[in-house]
């Protein structure tokens, strides 16, 4: 089925399986409007379809730990203190050998073992220059540059 948009007039020729009969909108791929085709639209005399009834409303979100401690102490009498942010946001205490400490050790790592190959890559290219700029000509201006040509 051939369906244009109305509002750009882009066409697109969609199989027939895809569009059901019953009515459903389309979004064109070009401008993002949004249309009901012709062909799939209801007959005039036949009535609309009911309105869904709304949703109900969404369920109060809970109180959060502090405001649970304040009505918790309210009731019994006992000074409210203030939490700590790890009791406030739970977030897990980690001592020095926890996953905290080791998370910084890889890229410090990293960087070293980078820091590394770049070393042996000049050694490499410093000891072997005679070779390199045998076997890469285009090479001698840069040896010549770096003053070991």
């Amino acid at each position: 089925m051939l369906i244009v948009c109305p509002s750009c007039q882009a066409e697109y020729n969609v199989p027939d399986a895809l569009l059901s009969r019953a009515a459903r909108q389309v979004r064109c791929a070009r401008c993002a409007n949004e249309w009901l085709p012709e062909e799939l639209r209801p007959p005039v005399d036949e009535a609309p379809a009911p309105t869904p009834a709304p949703a109900p409303p969404p369920a109060p979100a809970p109180a959060p730990p502090a405001v649970l401690r304040e009505a918790d102490a309210a009731s019994t009498g006992e000074p409210v203190t203030a939490p700590s942010l790890a009791e406030e946001f739970r977030l897990p205490t980690t001592t020095g050998t926890g996953h905290a400490a080791r998370s910084a050790l890889g890229p410090a790592l990293g960087w070293l073992a980078s820091l590394a190959l770049l070393g042996a890559a000049g050694w490499a290219a410093a000891t072997w220059r005679e070779a390199v700029m045998q076997a890469w000509p285009a090479s001698q201006r840069l040896y010549e540059w770096v003053g070991l040509g």
